[in-house]
């Protein structure tokens, strides 16, 4: 079986193995050195990117925050808002990289 990536790229079983790069919150939040990150799986010779995605919202409940009141501070700093992901998903494409 095989299947078609958005970017045209076939994946299946006679084909090259896919890697994809989990890039977890080392970019504290921030969109150059997140941009560093893409750049070094690149060359390294990743197909695609993945970044976590999540917010003060959606990662635990108030209840949460609210029993543990700088959970929420930390959670802030290290994401990515939608406006950067959105950035970071562009910067990949003109990279050649996935985005996921």
């Amino acid at each position: 079986m095989e299947i078609t990536l958005n970017d045209g790229r076939v994946l299946g079983p006679n084909t090259a193995p896919y890697v994809v790069a989990e890039l977890n919150t080392s970019h504290f939040g921030k969109v150059e050195t997140a941009r560093e990150m893409i750049d070094a799986a690149r060359a390294c010779g990743c197909d695609c990117v993945k970044f976590q995605s999540w917010s003060t919202d959606t990662l635990y409940s108030q209840t949460f925050y609210d029993q543990n009141p700088m959970a929420k501070r930390f959670v802030k700093r290290y994401s990515l808002s939608n406006e950067a992901l959105r950035e970071l998903a562009a910067y990949c494409k003109t990279q050649g990289i996935g985005f996921s």
